[in-house]
């Protein structure tokens, strides 16, 4: 009786421990789409930041709910597991985004034991090596892929751990890894590549005219039009997007470049632009609007909001808000730091309403340009504070997944103000011109009249001298 009593236990146990390995497996068959996340996800705080792959998996019972997690801590490493079942008939390849965090390294354990380590990722993603070599002397089996892509054979199971860091500014807000079908992505990328290409086509465009005309007037407001809209280029040129590293990937190779800080040269490069662009532009919207003129208190908050802004960036790149002391107050300065931009950009707004009402017509260009500034950059705003944007309710399809995603937007946000704002500089150097062509047309017919009236006396001081004489 006994023996039967631990027998039924025994199977009891097991058939607990079967049902949560299935409960956590995820299953991908015909009915999975191509771009899906884990809703099982779990995750191991790594505090140490000493863990190996080897050792995670002897830890397997420590993973928990990410709702058991609670707030991200700047200085740890997280490993998230994922167990997959392959049902779909057929083998698939899977690409796995960084979707939000610094760094990114995924592993992949077999059912016999085989562990693969795939390409590392993050929030700059690595560099492309396919344009290092010609094709035509290239082997499939020279090149990784630059992204970590899995093979998943059909009825093959598999665990993934990923160790991830988080950026500590703009950390992710979940922990859900996003998974693609690499063929289908692929194919879709081609799509992204052209909107990408065409808002860089515009913007270099936009920035070589910039450069030319503020060499060519010398005025200090197309000095600073000329120095946002070239930091702006290269934002968009270097930050990542939903499907790779922009046009940036196919370039230098700046990720395998180790700085100072720890970090790579290709992320110092693209967080750093992030906090310059934001800089750069309220720099030429104070001085396009006569800021430190007409609205002297507000120039000066704006000279506290760029130290402050310098301040967070400089930390960020060294390295210091990982720090033990300073981490735990890292999101509450992100979270002072995206409301900031967001009161500074409504105050511009409100600024150049006025400017516009007290006769400076020009600042219509300015009011117009910043609206779909402000609407875009909101996106980035609301994903830091962990917000859903008004771009979520947009369809998931063609334009509207490009716009969902914060970087993307932003890009598209500083297209729009960089082409309008073009006119306003366009107009505003023709109407320079024009008030210096009517200033020395002018002066020319101050001089014409002065040397007539000189005529006129000296003619009739002549005529009273022969007069004299006669």
């Amino acid at each position: 009786m006994i023996q039967t009593l631990r027998w039924l236990i025994a199977a009891i146990l097991m058939a607990v421990g079967f049902g949560a390995v299935a409960k956590n497996t995820f299953v991908i068959d015909e009915s999975t789409p191509v771009v899906f996340s884990d809703p099982s996800t779990l995750v191991l705080e790594d505090v140490s930041n000493q863990l190996n792959v080897s050792e995670i998996q002897e830890q397997k019972n420590a993973f928990v709910s990410p709702k058991e997690i609670g707030a991200l801590k700047i200085n740890a490493t997280y490993w998230i597991h994922h167990r997959l079942e392959n049902q779909a008939g057929y083998d698939k390849h899977f690409r796995i985004d960084a979707t939000g965090w610094k760094n990114l390294h995924a592993f992949v354990i077999h059912a016999d034991g085989e562990a693969n380590t795939l390409a590392a990722t993050g929030f700059v993603p690595p560099h492309n090596p396919y344009l290092s070599k010609g094709l035509q002397h290239t082997l499939p089996n020279e090149f990784k892929p630059p992204f970590p892509v899995i093979l998943l054979r059909d009825g093959e199971v598999v665990d993934v751990f990923f160790r991830v860091n988080v950026v500590s500014v703009f950390p992710p807000k979940s922990f859900l890894i996003q998974w693609a079908d690499d063929r289908i992505y692929s194919d879709y990328r081609r799509y992204s590549l052209y909107l990408e290409g065409l808002l860089l086509g515009s913007l270099l465009s936009l920035t070589a005219f910039a450069v030319f005309n503020a060499f060519q007037s010398r005025d200090r407001t197309d000095a600073y039009y000329a120095l946002w809209i070239s930091v702006a280029f290269l934002t968009v040129f270097a930050l990542g997007v939903i499907d790779g590293n922009r046009l940036f990937e196919f370039f230098i190779n700046l990720e395998g470049i180790q700085l100072f800080n720890q970090e790579s040269l290709g992320f110092t490069f693209a967080l750093g632009l992030s906090f310059a662009q934001a800089v750069c532009y309220v720099m030429f919207a104070r001085q396009f609007l006569g800021i430190k003129v007409f609205y002297p208190a507000l120039h000066k908050v704006t000279n506290g909001w760029i130290a402050f802004v310098t301040l967070i960036g400089i930390c960020s790149l060294t390295g210091v808000f990982y720090e033990s002391r300073v981490a735990p107050y890292v999101p509450t300065l992100a979270l002072i730091y995206s409301f900031s931009v967001a009161l500074i950009l409504v105050s511009m707004f409100v600024c150049s309403y006025f400017r516009f009402r007290s006769g400076f017509g020009f600042a219509k260009y300015f009011f117009y340009a910043i609206i779909p500034y402000i609407v875009f950059r909101s996106n980035f705003v609301f994903s830091v504070i962990g917000v859903p944007s008004p771009f979520s309710l947009l369809p998931d399809q063609a334009f509207g997944v490009f716009l969902k995603n914060p970087w993307t937007n932003q890009a598209v946000g500083i297209c729009l103000e960089a082409l309008i704002m073009a006119l306003a500089v366009v107009s505003r150097t023709q109407w320079l011109q024009n008030e210096l062509t009517q200033s020395a047309k002018r002066q020319t017919e101050l001089i014409e009249q002065q040397n007539t009236v000189l005529e006129s006396t000296v003619a009739q001081r002549t005529q009273e001298l022969v007069e004299q004489h006669k």
